[in-house]
C-alpha cells in the first residue's frame, strides 16, 4: 500500500546567465510505510514532471539514487538523474502551470512504493526566462502588462545622464501608420483624469521650458505642433494662476493662433472676461476697425454724438435721420440697455399732440413680396422664460395697440416652440381685443389652434354664443335620434339567401323621418356614435334539417355585424337570433337589417317576437 511522500520544501536555485544549466535543487523528507523516517540510507527516486494538473501528462521523467542525512533528508538537482521520458529542456514553463511527482523506494532500489505530488509554485529563473524571452532584455514586444498595486508606478524610467537625451524614445517607422508613436488614456469619470502629462521646471533666464511639446516637421501647410479634440468639452485647455493660461508665438509671417468655426451653431472664439489686443496702436479712447481683409487695429474714432447727447429743433423737417444703404441686413439704428436691471425702454418716442392721432413711435415698411413678411414694427422677447411680449400697447381709456391695413395684416402674430402668437388681456371694464372688419373681410384670421380660457372651460364643451354674441363654453347637447318598431314584423321569410327586412310596423321614430320602408333603410341624420339592435322570432316550425338563421345588420349595403340562432331541425323551431352594435355612423349612411333561413321554404316572422331600434348615443 503507498503512502504519502512529506516532502519538506522545494527550494530553486535562480540562474540568470546566459548559459544555466538545465536542472534546479530539490529537497524531500523521506518515510517508509510506518512513517519513521528513513535516515543515513541509500533510498530510490523516481521524479516526474506533470503538465496542467496532479493528473496530467508526463512531459519529464527520471530516476536517481539518494542518500538521507540523520534527518531523513535527500537533496538532489532534478534534470542530473537518468532520463526515462521527454526533456527538460523542451518544457516552456511560460505556457502552462506544472507539477512535480516524487515516488520513493526506501531500501534502495526501482520498486517505488511511496509517492507524492505538489505543485510548482515558483519557476527557475533563468528556464522561464529561455521560454519567455531574451535573458538580455527586459521584456520583448509586443508587450503588455498590467499592475492593480495601489500608490505605486507600474513602468518608470529615470535618466540620469546630463547630456541632452530622451528618458524615452517612441517612434512609428512606416510612413502610413498615422496612429500616435505613444499614447495614454484615463478612464477616470469622476475626477480630473490626464490621458499623458509633462511636467517641467519653469526657468528665469530666457529659456523656455514646457510639459508637452509638440512640433511639427516639414514645409507643408497641414497639421499642428499640438492638437487636441473634444467632443464637448475642450479641445486644447490651458490654466495659470500669474502667467497665460495658452500662448501662441509667431515667427516669419505665420499666426500665433488661428480658431475657426466650422459650423453655424459653433463659434470661433469665445471669451469670459476682458480682452485685450497689444501691439495693434492701441490708445486711450480708440476703437476696434478692421480693413478689407479682416485685419484689426486701434484706430481713432471718427467725430460724432458724445453721450449723453441732448438736443432740441422747431424746424419744419425730420430732426434726426439715418439712412442705410446696405444691401445686407443690418439696422439703420441700433439701441441697447446693457445692464439687467434697467428697465426701462431702449428706445422711446412721446407724442404730446392733443388733436386727430399723435404716435409716440411709427413703423413703415414697404410690402413688394407676396412669400416674404414685411413689418412696420416689430418686437421679439429673447430667453426661455414665458414673461415678457414682442410689442406691448398700455393705454387708459384708448387702444393700447392699432394696426390697420387695407390688404394686409392690421396686427400679427407668430410664435415658434410654446409660444404665444397673440396674448390680449384687459384688466378693467375695457376689452382685451376688438377687431373690426368689412362684411367681405376677417376681422380675425388663424393659421393654427386657438386658445380661450376663463370662459367656463372644461373638457369637451363647445363655444356657444349668447344674444349679444358673448361666447363661453358650454356643455354639448346631444340631439334626441331614435327608431324603433313596436308592432315587429310578419315578413315570409324565404329560404334562398338574404332577405332584407322591410315590413317593420309601428315605428317610432324621433328626429325626423328618416325610414325608408321600401328599401327597409333608416338614413342616419347626425354623425355620432350610435346603438342598433334587432331581434326576431320565427312563426313556423323547420321542415328540413339545415344551417342555422342569420340575422344581419347592414350598413351602406354591407353585412358588419351578425347573430345566429340554432341549427335547423326538422319539426322545431329555430331559437330567436338577436344582433346588437353600437358604431361611429356619418350622416348619410344607411343601416338596414337582413334574414338568412334554411329550415322550410318559407318561413314567416312572428310580429311579437321581432323589433329593431337605431338609438344616437353621442355626437
Amino acid at each position: 500500500m503507498k503512502k504519502s511522500l512529506q516532502i519538506l520544501a522545494l527550494l530553486f536555485i535562480c540562474l540568470i546567465n546566459a548559459q544555466a544549466p538545465e536542472k534546479f535543487s530539490y529537497q524531500a523528507v523521506i518515510r517508509n510505510a510506518s512513517n519513521a523516517l528513513v535516515a543515513n540510507s541509500a533510498v530510490g527516486v523516481k521524479i516526474s514532471i506533470l503538465k496542467n494538473s496532479p493528473a496530467g501528462a508526463v512531459v519529464y521523467a527520471e530516476t536517481q539514487n539518494a542518500n538521507t542525512n540523520a534527518n531523513g533528508l535527500i537533496s538532489i538537482q532534478i534534470g542530473a538523474g537518468t532520463v526515462l521520458s521527454g526533456s527538460i529542456a523542451s518544457i516552456d514553463w511560460s505556457s502552462d502551470s506544472y507539477y512535480i511527482k516524487t515516488e520513493t523506494d526506501p531500501t534502495g532500489g526501482s520498486n517505488y512504493s511511496i509517492s507524492g505530488t505538489s505543485q510548482l509554485l515558483s519557476v527557475p529563473y533563468a528556464m522561464y526566462s529561455k521560454s519567455s524571452g531574451s535573458g538580455a532584455s527586459s521584456f520583448s514586444l509586443p508587450y503588455s502588462g498590467n499592475s492593480s498595486t495601489d500608490n505605486v508606478i507600474p513602468f518608470k524610467i529615470t535618466n540620469s545622464s546630463a547630456s541632452l537625451s530622451q528618458a524615452a524614445y517612441f517612434e512609428n517607422t512606416d510612413v502610413l501608420n498615422s496612429a500616435p508613436a505613444i499614447s495614454g488614456k484615463n478612464n477616470s469619470v469622476d475626477r480630473f483624469g490626464v490621458g499623458v502629462q509633462g511636467i517641467a521646471k519653469a526657468t528665469s533666464n530666457g529659456n523656455l521650458s514646457s510639459g508637452v511639446y509638440g512640433y511639427l516637421s516639414g514645409a507643408e501647410t497641414g497639421g499642428a505642433g499640438v492638437y487636441g479634440v473634444s467632443q464637448n468639452a475642450y479641445g486644447v485647455y490651458g490654466l495659470t494662476t500669474n502667467g497665460s493660461a495658452v500662448r501662441g508665438d509667431a515667427l516669419g509671417t505665420g499666426t500665433a493662433g488661428s480658431f475657426q468655426a466650422n459650423s453655424s451653431n459653433s463659434y470661433a472664439l469665445v471669451t469670459y472676461g476682458p480682452i485685450k489686443f497689444l501691439g495693434v496702436n492701441e490708445g486711450v479712447g480708440k476703437v476696434l476697425t478692421y480693413d478689407s481683409n479682416g485685419n484689426a487695429t486701434w484706430q481713432t474714432p471718427a467725430a460724432g454724438l458724445t453721450l449723453p447727447y441732448d438736443g432740441s429743433s422747431t424746424a419744419d423737417a425730420i430732426k434726426f435721420k439715418i439712412s442705410n444703404t446696405s444691401t445686407n441686413p443690418n439696422q439703420a439704428g441700433y439701441f441697447e440697455n446693457i445692464n439687467i436691471n434697467n428697465i426701462a425702454p431702449a428706445l422711446m418716442g412721446v407724442n404730446n399732440s392733443t388733436e386727430n392721432i399723435g404716435i409716440g413711435v411709427k413703423g413703415l415698411a414697404n410690402s413688394n413680396s407676396s412669400n416674404q413678411l414685411s413689418i412696420g414694427v416689430s418686437g421679439e422677447v429673447t430667453g426661455p422664460n414665458p414673461y415678457g411680449a414682442g410689442v406691448y400697447g398700455y393705454a387708459n381709456s384708448a387702444i393700447g395697440v392699432y394696426g390697420k391695413t387695407v390688404s394686409g395684416f392690421g396686427i400679427s402674430g407668430s410664435s415658434s416652440g410654446y409660444g404665444i402668437a397673440g396674448y390680449f388681456k384687459s384688466t378693467g371694464l375695457g376689452s382685451a381685443g376688438v377687431f373690426i372688419a368689412p362684411a367681405v373681410s376677417l376681422a380675425i384670421y388663424s393659421n393654427g389652434p386657438l386658445k380661450f380660457t376663463n370662459i367656463n372651460e372644461d373638457d369637451g364643451k363647445v363655444l356657444t354664443s349668447d344674444s349679444y354674441g358673448n361666447a363661453t363654453w358650454q356643455d354639448v347637447i346631444t340631439p334626441f335620434i331614435h327608431i324603433s318598431s313596436l308592432g315587429g314584423s310578419a315578413q315570409a321569410i324565404d329560404n334562398s339567401g338574404l332577405n332584407i327586412i322591410n315590413s317593420w310596423t309601428n315605428l317610432e321614430e324621433t328626429g325626423g323621418a328618416n325610414y325608408d320602408a321600401t328599401t327597409g333603410e333608416y338614413i342616419i341624420p347626425v354623425t355620432g356614435y350610435y346603438s342598433i339592435y334587432a331581434h326576431i322570432s320565427f312563426t313556423d316550425l323547420n321542415t328540413n334539417n339545415g344551417d342555422q338563421a342569420i340575422l344581419v345588420i347592414r350598413i351602406d349595403g354591407s353585412s358588419v355585424k351578425k347573430g345566429y340562432s340554432n341549427n335547423a331541425v326538422a319539426l322545431q323551431y329555430y331559437s330567436d337570433p338577436e344582433v346588437k352594435l353600437v358604431k361611429k355612423l356619418t350622416a348619410g349612411q344607411k343601416v338596414s337589417f337582413g334574414v338568412y333561413q334554411y329550415g322550410n321554404a318559407t318561413n314567416n316572422l312572428w310580429p311579437d317576437g321581432s323589433t329593431f331600434s337605431i338609438d344616437l348615443l353621442h355626437k
